[in-house]
């Protein structure tokens, strides 16, 4: 008679032709593989991040605006942004609040007009009745200056938000 006590004592998982898992080689081959789509994808993504930065900061621009108007309206009285260009950063009077854009990724600020045709407004009013005296528009951009947005205001306080088109050096309503 056989002994059968040590035959077949080793685990399942060690029994030839039943591996479970991944060689060493395998881990190595995949690590590789991810180092170089992030190498090439990394750059993409930054640029993308900057881009949905600066224009998540022409949102909040353009909302503050339209939040002031508001409140000129519902207070009855006027309400300023001032915008401060050599800090980057505004100011509305009904509320006090301030928002800098260096809290946004990617170098965003303020700009001039690249067409050089219009002022950029150190101060936006709005009239008791929603209106803009005087009316006026701000610029901004981020640190690859490749889009520049304007956000402007008519005198009856109508807020419009354009980018600037670098093919036909024009503003294209946003």
């Amino acid at each position: 008679m056989k002994d059968l006590r040590f035959h077949n004592t080793l685990p399942v998982n060690f029994r030839k032709g039943n591996r479970a898992g991944f060689t060493l080689i395998e881990l190595m081959i995949a690590i590789v593989i991810l180092a170089i789509l992030g190498a090439v994808a990394g750059p993409a993504m930054l640029r993308w991040l900057d881009q949905q930065s600066l224009q998540n900061a022409v949102f909040q621009v353009g909302g503050d605006l339209y939040q002031a108007k508001s409140l000129a309206i519902r207070e009855n009285n006027a309400c300023d942004i001032n915008f401060d260009s050599a800090n980057d950063q505004y100011s509305r009077t009904l509320g006090a609040t301030t928002t800098a854009l260096g809290n946004y990724r990617g170098g965003v600020t303020f700009t001039n007009d690249p067409a050089g045709a219009q002022a950029f407004s150190n101060s936006i009013t709005f009239t008791g009745r929603g209106l803009s005296n005087p009316a006026g528009q701000v610029f901004i951009t981020n640190a690859d200056n490749l889009n520049i947005y304007r956000i402007q205001t008519s005198g009856s306080g109508a807020i419009s938000t354009s980018v600037w088109n670098n093919s036909t050096n024009q503003w294209v309503r946003y």
